[in-house]
């Protein structure tokens, strides 16, 4: 009862914390507006000049609804993979997941401009060809994760982040500069360029993901982290499950990088400190929780980028600051295949 209890506060304070830091996103920019006049425009009242509409409902609102759900998608994505792969590091970033991402955006970029057909592909393709990306690796690292340690998998996954990186920018200097100008951005992840359709697809995306992944944590995701063989006895059919998780998890991490390009360290960070916080290993739990963890993390991230450097900030950078410090303390705790 008292855990119940405890869990639930913690829930509770996470949402209400969300919601302050939405109101705070949406009420200070660069530019200075009243946010008594904001808020009451923004319950009916027509308080704001037509510029200031601009900027509250064509640039603040998407990108904080935007990043909110960015971080949401990430720290189901990082939980994901953790559970998939049995891997404490696992991460759309660390593991090279987001970097192939972008390097299918950049490549299909390189053949449809040379092609003529850019505008086609940044509309119609680019998801796909995102997802697609996404998914094959993701399945690739399920595969490996039986074969290989976590350390192992560690190193393969920063490796081909690194050369996937590489060619990336190898092809981003043959684009012409108006098309490589977007990607560059891409590369090192940005809230800001999110308009308003991009917020709702990533809600969506969201929505969906976390309910599909919710309805899993129920019975079939806590068995997993004990074997595939203790699952089977349960009745589960773990490759149905594990496609599925693998499915989830690409997908989470894919519709990021379409939108928001390459943010760093959130999805890795979220499950773990959801777990120190909350003193559970329940998926039931973690799932929301970390959840909650990374939107926080991608709203933080995202007002202190748009007052402090008035948003000539990449987010990765600072994300970076504070996942490597938890990353090096992850790192030497691994001892073998390490179980967490």
């Amino acid at each position: 009862m008292f855990r119940t209890f405890r869990t639930f506060s913690i829930f509770l304070v996470l949402l209400m914390l969300t919601t302050a830091l939405m109101i705070v996103s949406i009420s200070y920019g660069p530019v200075y507006i009243d946010p008594v006049r904001i808020w009451g425009d923004l319950l009916g009242g027509n308080l704001l000049t037509d510029s200031e509409k601009i900027i509250i409902y064509i640039r603040r609102i998407p990108s904080t609804l935007g990043a909110l759900a960015s971080g949401f998608l990430l720290g189901l994505s990082g939980f994901l993979y953790q559970l998939l792969l049995r891997n404490p590091m696992g991460d759309p970033y660390v593991l090279g997941v987001a970097s192939i991402s972008y390097l299918s955006l950049v490549s299909l970029a390189f053949i449809s401009i040379s092609l003529g057909v850019f505008f086609l592909y940044m509309s119609l393709l680019a998801p796909i060809a995102v997802l697609v990306a996404a998914l094959v690796y993701t399945a690739v690292l399920s595969i490996l994760s039986y074969r290989l340690t976590v350390l192992q998998l560690l190193l393969i996954g920063i490796s081909l982040s690194f050369a996937s990186a590489g060619v990336s920018l190898l092809l981003l200097s043959r684009l012409p500069p108006e098309a490589a100008g977007y990607l560059y951005i891409a590369l090192m992840g940005s809230f800001e360029g999110v308009d308003i359709f991009g917020s709702r697809v990533l809600l969506a995306s969201f929505t969906a993901a976390f309910l599909a992944s919710l309805a899993l944590s129920f019975k079939h995701l806590d068995p997993l982290v004990l074997g595939d063989e203790y699952a089977r006895s349960l009745g589960i059919n773990t490759d149905l499950v594990r496609a599925f998780v693998s499915l989830l998890a690409g997908s989470s991490a894919a519709i990021t990088v379409s939108y928001v390009g390459i943010i760093g360290f959130i999805g890795f960070a979220s499950p773990h400190i959801a777990r120190i916080i909350t003193r559970s290993g329940r998926s039931l739990v973690l799932v929301p929780v970390s959840c909650l963890v990374g939107g926080l993390m991608a709203l933080l991230t995202s007002i202190g980028i748009r007052l402090i450097f008035q948003g000539g900030m990449p987010v990765t950078a600072v994300t970076s600051i504070f996942g490597a410090p938890l990353m090096i303390y992850m790192v030497t705790r691994l001892r073998g295949e390490y179980s967490w």
